[in-house]
């Protein structure tokens, strides 16, 4: 049923997911699909795919809404389940495609609204501040594929989509949750003093052309982050994608591009700002004998930014997001290298300032 050409449409997949009841004309049988249960005719269906896993699960949650009435113990349990379905919702979506940019949003408004919950928050460009602000939602990557343009890369571009701090802006297949689908977080008390403070969200603000459609599209939209900052520079970045679980030897930094041209998309000559979100500690496991294996690893992670041109939606001293930063710190290089930990603490105590992302 995947394989449909329709159901690779962005469009189709909202109405897919809110309708009660569909029947798929399949080759050899007809497939019954609803809000609890997936049946063919042959009885043989060995597994659903994720689109209906989706499907169901999205039920499970619409269901279960109501039981945190009864016993409010289970809302933390289900506000952490109804996260990681809007993100799968999320990767599945972006890998569909649109004639139109303009109608990313829109063409996601009807599913947002219906797991919109009071815990969530706002609903800002496709984040919801929940995640904003407790999680991480700001760390959304761009995946690097090998495959031809979609369909979308004919289309009429759109002046505007969404804010640049938002995955709404850009084209392909996103991984909302950037970070930990590499780099699953651990905890080593020995080195959280070499950890910075995470940067603070001081203001966030979209707004809607209907302010009847709360969760449709987006006229203008801007966040302020206060964190440290660095100036990047572009010579050091590792351009691409790091496998999971993989030693980090030769990619202490990596950039995760938002555009399709990379570091080429920058259009200014001033050198970009990494303003730093965040830093964790994780640890390497991989097979081989590598001597990076089971080493504990800091990860610090940096929204790269460059000064935007004046236009109607900008304004003088705002930045936009170009994309994802990662760089990696082996610990056992601070306990054997005294120059890298003084560079680490000069590091972790440089300048703060607050950035306003459009």
């Amino acid at each position: 049923m995947s394989g449909n050409l329709l159901f690779n449409r962005a469009w189709a997949f909202q109405e897919r997911l809110s309708a009660r009841r569909a029947i798929h004309f399949c080759a050899n049988e007809l497939v019954w699909e609803c809000n609890s249960i997936v049946w063919c005719e042959c009885g043989d269906l060995q597994e659903v795919g994720p689109l209906e896993s989706l499907k169901l699960g999205q039920t499970d949650l619409l269901k279960s809404r109501s039981a945190i009435h009864r016993n409010p113990d289970e809302a933390a349990s289900h506000l952490a389940r109804t996260i990681n379905h809007w993100n799968d919702t999320v990767r599945q979506f972006t890998r569909r495609s649109l004639t139109y940019d303009y109608d990313r949003l829109p063409a996601l408004s009807s599913l947002a609204e219906q797991i919109s919950t009071h815990s969530l928050g706002i609903y800002f460009a496709g984040i919801w501040s929940y995640s904003l602000v407790e999680k991480d939602g700001l760390c959304w990557r761009r995946l690097q594929t090998h495959d031809p343009p979609p369909a979308a890369s004919l289309s009429q571009l759109s002046p505007y989509c969404a804010p640049s701090w938002s995955w709404a802006s850009v084209r392909g297949e996103i991984e909302p949750d950037g970070i930990f689908s590499l780099w699953p977080i651990v905890r080593n008390r020995q080195v959280e003093n070499h950890l910075f403070e995470k940067a603070e969200i001081h203001c966030i603000d979209c707004t809607p052309p209907n302010f009847d459609a709360p969760f449709s599209s987006v006229a203008t939209g801007h966040i302020t982050i206060r964190g440290l900052w660095t100036l990047g520079n572009m010579d050091s970045w590792i351009e691409g994608e790091i496998p999971p679980k993989s030693p980090v030897e030769g990619c202490s930094v990596v950039f995760y591009p938002d555009d399709e041209l990379g570091v080429d998309s920058f259009y200014s000559n001033e050198p970009p700002i990494c303003l730093w979100l965040k830093s964790l500690i994780s640890i390497i496991e991989a097979t081989g004998d590598s001597e990076l294996v089971g080493s504990d690893v800091i990860i610090d992670v940096a929204l790269v930014l460059e000064r935007t041109f004046t236009s109607r939606w900008t304004a003088p001293g705002t930045y936009e997001r170009r994309g994802l930063l990662m760089a990696c710190t082996r610990s056992e290089d601070l306990e054997n290298d005294s120059n890298a930990l003084e560079a680490r603490k000069s590091f972790i105590s440089g300048k703060r300032g607050i950035f306003t992302i459009v």
